[in-house]
């Protein structure tokens, strides 16, 4: 099996729960480990999942899941909206 390229989320924008928690994935900043590049797109260039969202790189066309889990996770800058 191939590997898959990183994908390394350099910053994001998302509404939350009232707990806190991610809710929906409105904007992020990902650099990409197959080219290396920076890209960003907004809630409308995603392709929404159940629990995250599917990123797709603006230079190569790689692309990955991101969970909402891995962003309450994170440590990146946020900016935050509440729902």
């Amino acid at each position: 099996m191939p590997d898959a390229p990183t994908f390394v989320v350099r910053a994001f924008e998302a509404n939350y729960t009232a707990a806190g928690a991610v809710e929906r994935i409105l904007a992020l900043t990902v650099g990409c480990g197959q080219c290396g590049t920076t890209s960003s797109c907004g809630s409308s260039q995603l392709i929404h999942l159940p629990g995250g969202a599917l990123f797709r790189c603006e230079s190569c066309g790689s692309h990955q899941a991101i969970s909402h889990a891995r962003l309450d996770a994170s440590s990146v800058p946020v900016v935050t909206q509440r729902s």
